[in-house]
């Protein structure tokens, strides 16, 4: 009796962490996952409209590279609409987002890569805010400033397992198709075989989340990864973050293009926003949203807005901010 108790226990335990692990699920995960049919065409199943005095209600979903900047526009826009009801999911990735947004189940989609050559063909409208450096991210303890094109190749190879002072390096690895890796496969030939290979040997940890992604950076020692440094930024997270080929990812660099490794960051509708989604991508092109994107750690898109009020100082913004605005 005592060891079934304790079994009983420790499988509760384990329910319980797995739950608080995975985060709240958004109501439209439950539905049935769609068919290859109403995944390649937009469904006829559409958020209805709100009838006459019932508040309206936004709803996002998506990439979880567009988090933590989303949801910090969309508190800033809270603030100055009190009364409007906007909700931002937890992350089911760029493709879950287009899906979501196809079918009517959110009111926004969230990307941070390109559409697909069949998503381009669905009619859906895409709004691009922001352009964010990927970058090498570590563990805080790592000893390394820097690593080259063949030190990540080797990395991911299993050839090279120890930092410079002799401690175990960890490589975390993403699901296939993630956008922050594709930046960089895109730009070191090589990585990708590498990445394939060590999915294929079951070489390296496969985390599936940002969420994941940045907690175990934190929490394994000598582990490196990449990652997103708009939401190390954001989150003030204890990260190391390396230069590549001796190129650290600052704005000057990433303007100029010394530093390649970007992805950017989109809002999807099917259709074009109307009502309180109109007003909030309205809100992310303005002075405001643009101050609060550029101070957050990102390039906010256009990167030269023609905007009535005139060209963006950065400087003024922030000014106008830390003398009475509660904006993040």
């Amino acid at each position: 009796m005592v060891a079934l108790s304790l079994a009983a226990f420790l499988a509760l335990a384990v329910w319980t962490l797995l739950r608080l692990e995975r985060g709240r699920k958004p109501p439209f995960l439950t539905a049935p996952t769609p068919t290859s049919a109403s995944a390649s065409a937009p469904s006829s199943k559409r958020v209805p409209p709100a009838t006459p005095g019932a508040r309206e209600a936004v709803s996002l979903a998506g990439s979880g590279s567009s988090l933590p900047l989303t949801r910090l526009l969309v508190e800033a826009f809270r603030r100055a609409h009190p009364g409007a009801s906007l909700v931002v999911h937890e992350s089911i990735g760029s493709t879950g987002g287009i899906r979501a947004a196809l079918d009517g189940a959110v009111s926004v989609g969230l990307v941070s890569r390109a559409l697909t050559a069949s998503e381009a063909k669905l009619g859906l409208v895409v709004r691009p805010y922001a352009r964010v450096a990927v970058v090498v991210a570590a563990h805080p303890g790592v000893p390394d400033a820097c690593v080259s094109h063949a030190e990540l190749l080797a990395m991911f190879r299993g050839a090279r397992a120890r930092w410079s002072d002799g401690a175990r390096l960890v490589v975390l690895q993403r699901e296939r198709g993630d956008s922050s890796f594709l930046a960089f496969a895109a730009r070191i030939p090589g990585l990708e075989p590498a990445n394939e290979a060590a999915y294929r040997e079951q070489r390296w940890r496969v985390l599936y989340h940002d969420r994941e992604m940045q907690e175990a950076l934190m929490a394994t020692s000598g582990a490196v990864g990449l990652f997103d440094l708009g939401a190390i930024e954001a989150q003030k997270l204890p990260l190391r973050v390396l230069c590549v080929e001796g190129v650290e990812p600052t704005r000057e660099a990433v303007l100029s293009g010394r530093y390649p490794f970007t992805k950017e960051l989109a809002f999807v509708t099917a259709g074009p926003p109307a009502g309180l989604a109109a007003e909030l991508l309205a809100f992310v092109a303005s002075r405001e949203g643009r101050a609060i994107t550029e101070r957050a750690g990102y390039l906010a898109l256009p990167l030269e807005a023609l905007l009535p009020e005139g060209p963006l100082d950065l400087h003024d913004a922030h000014d106008a901010h830390d003398a009475g605005s509660d904006t993040p």
